[in-house]
């Protein structure tokens, strides 16, 4: 009989309980013992008795069986392997291990494995250990325990030899966890094993889907290298396939550079068991509309931000027509000379088959009031992100044709809280300035972070005049309390004694919402009142890709979520804003650029919703109540350089 997987146990025969309906319900427990034959005559007879001075009633009667139930298996091996030693023991312990899986009592795993010698374990067993083991260390949140289990040397020297299936689960195991951490390479190498390993094609594409969501947020810059330098020819094939499929013409010009690809690589897995994202380009139909409107404020409080988006549209546009690909007409609207609902009515009527924008909200709402919107709308903002931070639905329904898209803050501090917490901080101190995006952050990071268990710590919000954040952070680190604990021991002593002040130790992170120049000055204030060693966590606003490089010496060590745009090799880079367009406009440049991309791939999108577009604000998808999400990639300030980081996946 196998060892892998829970095996038989030696059946222990038991007499079941008699439940009665009346009286009592006088009932006899099983013992797990053979039963003395005269006492349990006896008992019967006096049950019979009971029974028949209770009339004719009758009670239901129990099926008899002799096989152990789950519980019983696993509660069985444990207390087997308490009389056994050695290899016996551990064997016993895997298998309760197992059963206790089966049943979901992930606890029950936990304390069954940690009672396991892994250093006396060799080939399958080791094997089966790390199988049950390494996803109750991923429970408790110890990732990189986790992985450093799934990775030892003593491992690796017999997973070829394990078992099919244990080695499949091994394999599907490392690469998941790579991907996880951001190790990417590694997990692509990991999944392009496991499809090897199936001859199921549902289950080859599974994996495949795996692989390309992983190329689909890999840099530019990284794909060109690693195509470049890959030792062997499947890895190399899926980064040539994902350069390909990253261009940013017209659909058909990357239907063209993905049919290419096919032609040369034909054999490959990827052409043989095509992703799901892929098969959606390929098959799509290539038809793009023939006419866009843009509907943007162009003069007025918000005009600065509508032609700034309008000029990232139009680069985009026109980089498309120097490659060659089809363009439509654009017809711009300018939202502060008119009603927006008559503006797209008459879009509409002069022939738009796609309208862009409003990018104000209560613009946005107008439309949403419309009874009908008989061309696609892709709004520029989002409707459940009110001022105050609320993020619930609308009450007015939303037509089918209504689609959002943005740069939400509260999406992308989410994204904050997930890599923080995967990166094992708990207890989070917050600062965000005194603004209504900066309430959006906090609000949407405090819910994301209490969801998930955190604890935070806020402080005021802070001006963006503000340049002097001593009076903020002095108080908000508790040094002024650690000064007077240091005063009343001197006095308690009666003699000066020397004291270092102490910052609060009731937290492990920093979360930061600002733009470069607040940052600039918050980090260096953080670090002199003691916070150096606290990792600080920021979103895309404190960097903008402009200025000299000197001063992100001020930012040193701060990761945050970045704009794809703004970092090195992650986008052409001939399609970046001027160096004089301020940093509180430059990312609205980048939502033009996606926003051209995006009308051309929205039917495509919504065919399916695991689709994914590679932008210049991050790899955008569709979700089912027609907003657009963006994940971000991440990085750090290392010296005066901005570097990528792994980039760590929650999902």
């Amino acid at each position: 009989m196998s060892r892998r997987l829970p095996i038989g146990v030696a059946t222990t025969y038991s007499v079941p309980a008699i439940e009665l309906q009346s009286l009592d319900d006088v009932k006899l427990k099983t013992t797990g013992q053979a039963p003395n034959t005269l006492i349990l005559t006896t008992l019967l007879l006096s049950i019979v008795s009971l029974m028949a001075c209770q009339g004719t009633g009758e009670p239901a009667p129990q099926a008899y069986t002799s096989e152990p139930s789950l519980q019983q298996k696993a509660e069985q091996a444990v207390l087997a392997a308490r009389a056994s030693t050695g290899a016996e023991r551990a064997r016993h312990l895997l298998e309760g291990a197992a059963y206790y899986r089966t049943l979901g009592q992930s606890d029950k795993v936990w304390e069954t494995l940690k009672a396991v010698d892994a250093t006396q374990l060799s080939g399958e067993a080791l094997g089966q250990y790390t199988s049950l083991y390494a996803p109750s260390l991923l429970a408790q949140h110890k990732h990189f325990q986790a992985r450093d289990l799934l990775t030892a040397s003593k491992l690796e020297s017999i997973l070829a030899t394990l078992p099919a299936d244990l080695h499949s689960d091994l394999r599907r195991q490392r690469g998941d966890l790579f991907s996880l951490l951001g190790e990417d390479r590694a997990a692509i190498k990991e999944y392009v094993t496991l499809s090897r390993l199936s001859s199921d094609s549902n289950y080859i594409k599974g994996i495949h889907n795996k692989i390309w969501n992983i190329l689909s947020h890999a840099p530019s810059a990284t794909l060109q290298a690693q195509s470049a330098n890959t030792q062997g020819m499947d890895m190399q094939g899926w980064y040539q396939l994902a350069l390909a499929a990253r261009g940013l013409g017209d659909i058909s010009q990357q239907q063209n550079q993905i049919a290419q690809w096919r032609q040369r690589w034909s054999t490959h897995p990827a052409s043989v068991h095509p992703p799901a994202n892929l098969d959606i380009i390929i098959s799509g139909d290539p038809v793009s509309p023939t006419q866009v409107a843009l509907l943007l404020p162009l003069t007025g409080n918000y005009g600065e931000a509508g032609r700034v988006i309008r000029d990232g549209f139009l680069a985009a546009y026109y980089d498309s027509l120097g490659q060659g690909g089809g363009t439509p007409l654009i017809k711009i609207y300018d939202t502060t000379s008119g009603s927006t609902p008559d503006l797209y009515q008459q879009a509409v009527a002069e022939g738009a088959r796609v309208t862009i924008g409003p990018l104000r909200k209560e613009n946005l709402a107008e439309l949403q009031a419309l009874p009908d919107l008989p061309v696609p709308v892709i709004g520029l903002n989002y409707l459940d992100e009110a001022e105050n931070g609320d993020t619930t639905p609308s009450v007015s329904p939303r037509p089918a044709n209504l689609f959002q898209f943005g740069l939400s803050i509260a999406d992308e501090t989410k994204q904050v809280a997930e890599r923080a917490w995967l990166e094992g901080r708990r207890a989070a101190y917050v600062m965000t300035p005194d603004t209504g995006w900066g309430e959006r952050a906090r609000t949407a990071f405090a819910e994301h972070w209490l969801r998930l268990g955190g604890t935070l710590v806020s402080t005021p919000p802070y001006s963006l005049s503000q340049t002097d954040f001593t009076r903020i952070i002095k108080p908000g680190m508790l040094l002024d309390e650690s000064a007077q604990r240091a005063q009343k021991i001197q006095r308690t002593l009666g003699k000066n004694i020397e004291s270092k002040p102490r910052r609060r130790h009731d937290i492990d992170m920093i979360f930061l919402v600002a733009l470069p120049a607040q940052g600039r000055s918050i980090k260096p204030t953080l670090d002199f009142f003691y916070a150096h060693d606290l990792p600080v966590y920021a979103t895309s606003h404190i960097y903008a890709n402009s200025g000299p490089t000197y001063l992100n010496q001020d930012l040193q060590g701060i990761r945050f979520s970045a704009m794809p745009w703004t970092l090195p090799g992650m986008v052409d880079s001939h399609l970046l804003p001027d160096e004089t367009l301020r940093d509180t406009y430059r990312h609205l440049y980048a939502l033009g650029i996606d926003a051209y991309q995006l009308f051309q791939r929205l039917g495509l999108m919504q065919a399916s919703p695991q689709m994914q577009l590679y932008g210049h604000t991050g790899t955008l998808t569709l979700a089912s109540d027609n907003t657009i999400r963006r994940v971000q990639p991440w990085a750090q300030f290392s010296g005066n350089q901005v570097r990528t980081a792994g980039q760590l996946r929650a999902d």
